[in-house]
């Protein structure tokens, strides 16, 4: 299934079909998608990641507003301002840390692989996560699903250089913990932000339950990946289309059939986004025999 929107939330590609047109999908046994997490180092597949648990979208629009002007009026609490100053205590917040059970399970699965640091590192977590050192001890990619991000994406004010612009506008991307309240949040986010600012909830996502790993579909992707490197179900930080048929009851399962290192997947979404030929054809192989696996079962 293709559809337009996936990059832009999915309400009106999957969300719409499932919702418009929940015939297509009775019976469904398994929705398999894009969203995989594979590690490849120095040319060597160290494990596939197969996503079975995502965090949650939360997209803001924070507008302010104010008296339009010169900009050589000595103004002070104009809307841009007050939208700077409010933005600023929002990012300069410390993220709470929690591991929840998925994301432990996950990140357990991964130290135990990599070994070594990463391995001690882990069964280190909660007491790392207790002293407060977790932003500046843990990973990145462990970071990012252990948090709730706030990112600031996109500014909006006057169109000229010499203006007070009576409009100032803020768009947020916040990516929320699987478990996370969705409400809490938000109501934490206009707090921070003051009375003065308008809130705008462009895109939520209600909670989803992730995907077993007892699942057939789970367990063909097990049994021919496995020959050439372990089977990890992996929680991501980025969001697809999977979370409208888990929240359906539809198992769901994010896997790259790629096998790219870090610089080469760098490209994604970037200009002149391309992956190489003999690549393409590996992972069409690859899906294939997936495919073919979960349907003789």
């Amino acid at each position: 299934m293709a559809v337009a929107d996936e990059e832009a939330g999915g309400e009106q590609g999957a969300g719409w079909l499932l919702d418009a047109h929940p015939e297509l999908f009775a019976g469904a046994g398994g929705v398999l998608g894009e969203g995989g997490a594979n590690r490849v180092v120095l040319d060597r597949l160290v494990f596939w990641g197969i996503e079975v648990d995502q965090k949650r979208p939360l997209w803001l629009r924070v507008s302010s507003r104010g008296r339009g002007a010169h900009a050589s009026m000595p103004f002070t609490d104009t809307a841009t301002h007050t939208l700077i100053t409010a933005l600023a205590r929002l990012i300069e917040r410390p993220p709470a840390i929690r591991v929840g059970p998925t994301v432990r399970r996950y990140l357990g699965a991964m130290a135990e692989i990599e070994g070594g640091a990463m391995r001690s590192l882990f069964h280190r977590l909660d007491d790392v996560v207790a002293s407060g050192e977790a932003m500046s001890t843990l990973p990145p990619s462990w970071l990012m699903v252990l948090v709730d991000s706030l990112q600031v994406t996109r500014l909006e004010a006057a169109s000229s250089i010499n203006v007070i612009a009576p409009l100032a506008r803020a768009w947020i991307d916040a990516r929320l913990l699987p478990d996370s309240d969705a409400d809490a949040v938000l109501a934490e986010v206009r707090r921070t932000l003051g009375d003065r600012l308008e809130v705008e909830v462009l895109l939520a996502s209600p909670p989803a339950p992730p995907s077993p790993i007892d699942h057939p579909l789970y367990q063909a992707l097990r049994r021919v990946l496995g020959v050439r490197a372990p089977v990890v179900p992996a929680v991501v930080a980025g969001i697809t289309d999977a979370r409208y048929f888990r929240q359906r009851g539809i198992a769901t399962y994010g896997f790259n059939p790629f096998t790219l290192e870090s610089q080469e997947m760098r490209g994604v979404h970037a200009l002149d986004e391309a992956i190489p030929l003999d690549e393409l054809e590996r992972g069409v192989e690859v899906m294939s025999r997936v495919v073919r696996a979960y349907v003789v079962e």
